[in-house]
């Protein structure tokens, strides 16, 4: 079922609703977004909820090494963008100026599709899986979590890889699904 803009917007908008409401967006003050790009939701009025509550807008930017991961930078209303080599906007800032990945409290994941138990189907780079796989190997760790903000027409059953990192939750127009670890 494909859907209208302006019906995708709406759902969006009560998926954020949702999301906000959570205890773990309420406590958390370091928070991990990403820029939208091609069909995946736009997330920026989130960011603009953050920025009012307070809170700390980080962006990821893809490095070439370590093998393609990720690290996370302050996104303010000020800040300069510019495209990496897949024409993503991330922040312009030198790479050491950073975030401890593991300082973050949430990273909500862009994602194609999620499954039945916390599975993230994205576009297919790993960017993801590598940067946040420590998570696997520990999974008594509870920062950061992962979270995604969906539509419900985005669940569905699928396989994933050994490697794959699994979300804690994900927020949609219907209500809030949380994952064990």
């Amino acid at each position: 079922m494909a859907l209208g803009e302006s019906d995708r917007d709406t759902l969006t908008k009560q998926a954020i609703k949702y999301f906000i409401g959570t205890p773990e967006f309420l406590r958390y003050r370091h928070i991990g977004l990403f820029f939208p790009v091609r069909h995946e939701i736009s997330l920026l009025s989130l960011a603009e909820i953050c920025w009012a509550a307070n809170k700390r807008v980080y962006l990821p930017r893809i490095l070439s090494r370590p093998f393609q991961k990720m690290v996370f930078q302050a996104f303010t209303r000020h800040s300069k963008m510019r495209p990496n080599r897949f024409g993503i906007p991330e922040p312009d800032l030198p790479v050491r100026a950073h975030i401890p990945i593991r300082r973050l409290d949430i990273v909500v994941t862009p994602l194609l599709a999620f499954g039945l138990n916390g599975e993230r189907l994205g576009m297919g780079g790993g960017f993801y899986d590598r940067t946040f796989s420590f998570i696997n190997r520990h999974p008594a760790l509870t920062r950061p979590a992962l979270w995604a903000v969906a539509l419900d027409i985005q669940q569905v059953e699928f396989q994933i890889n050994p490697w794959d990192v699994c979300l804690n939750g994900v927020a949609t127009e219907s209500g809030i699904r949380r994952f064990p670890r």
